[in-house]
């Protein structure tokens, strides 16, 4: 198991785009691993939402990521334009989140993070299904692997991060700076070269 992850992780740093889409995961699961754990005070510190309505906002982003399914099984993201597609989607997830933050009505939260967990969706999928073309075939298990532990590893130090700020700061506040921190973490890596060329491999 060790081996199979240190060569997967060997692999991966051999291909720039590979580090770069890896790395920009790892950046945005930390900032929304803390984003995860601090929705619960900010529904509860914000009048009109309360704990229990926390419930159908777990159940709008569900409904949104089933949308996000079957937008891509009744669309086909041709090669030519999966890039800008993948770029579209990063940014419109961050966007909606940002976006539901600053809102104070309560059904327009639910609307756009379940709009938002739709775009995750489509571009987790192109994403991920990049990665499994462009490996080759020996090393696909063993990349993936890799690319899961490196990638998750971020959530659980973001939920650290985020309890710890929401002790300290208004958690409402702390989404949105996380939330901006992630659209500028987005406008770096997929402005680099090596990422746009690795989608269009």
């Amino acid at each position: 198991m060790k081996a199979d992850l240190r060569d997967g992780i060997r692999y991966i740093f051999e291909d720039h785009g590979l580090v770069g889409l890896i790395l920009m995961s790892f950046f945005l699961n930390f900032l929304f691993g803390m984003i995860r754990v601090l929705i619960i005070p900010w529904f509860h510190n914000t009048g009109g939402f309360g704990e229990i309505r926390y419930g159908f906002l777990n159940g709008a982003c569900s409904v949104g990521m089933i949308c996000g399914m079957l937008i891509l099984s009744v669309f086909e993201v041709k090669n030519t334009v999966k890039y800008r597609v993948y770029c579209c989607a990063v940014f419109l997830f961050i966007a909606l989140i940002d976006i539901g933050a600053f809102i104070n009505n309560f059904w327009a939260v639910l609307f756009c993070f379940a709009a938002a967990f739709a775009f995750q969706v489509i571009f987790n999928t192109l994403m991920c299904t990049t990665i499994l073309i462009n490996t080759d075939e020996t090393m696909r298990g063993k990349v993936t692997a890799a690319r899961i532990t490196l990638c998750m590893a971020a959530s659980p130090i973001g939920n650290f991060a985020g309890g710890v700020s929401g002790d300290l700061l208004a958690p409402r506040m702390v989404i949105i700076g996380c939330s901006t921190i992630a659209l500028t973490v987005a406008v770096i890596f997929l402005n680099r070269r090596s990422i746009r060329q690795y989608f269009k491999k």
